[in-house]
């Protein structure tokens, strides 16, 4: 990932939210964990990963935004390698297909008109 890119995003984390913005500089370029910045910042570290999953989350959209829509792939597992989440979003299962009534029964019993 670009480090002035994300950079500018966190400037402009800045201006909604400086503890934030503080969280994500110690985060993504001194490569602090939570509990760390919790320590530093003299607060609890629920706090911090509170306020942490917010942040990533705006500057995940300010990011996709600046790239147009889309992230390249590499950005996502970047970002998804510096915040500990999986790179995508899980998927559901499709759901069995359903049976008519039908053919459900049972050839042992056969049906009564």
């Amino acid at each position: 990932m670009n480090p002035f890119v994300l950079d500018s995003a966190i400037q402009e984390l800045k201006r909604l939210d400086t503890l934030q913005s503080r969280i994500a500089e110690l985060k993504y370029f001194s490569g602090l964990s939570l509990d760390e910045i919790a320590q530093i910042m003299d607060t609890s570290p629920d706090f911090v990963r509170k306020e942490w999953t917010v942040a990533k989350a705006w500057l995940s959209r300010a990011l996709k935004a600046k790239r147009g829509g889309e992230l390249a792939n590499s950005d996502v597992y970047r970002l998804s390698e510096l915040t500990g989440t999986s790179p995508v979003p899980p998927t559901r299962s499709p759901a069995p297909e359903r049976r008519g009534r039908s053919e459900c029964r049972s050839s042992a019993y056969p049906a009564t008109h």
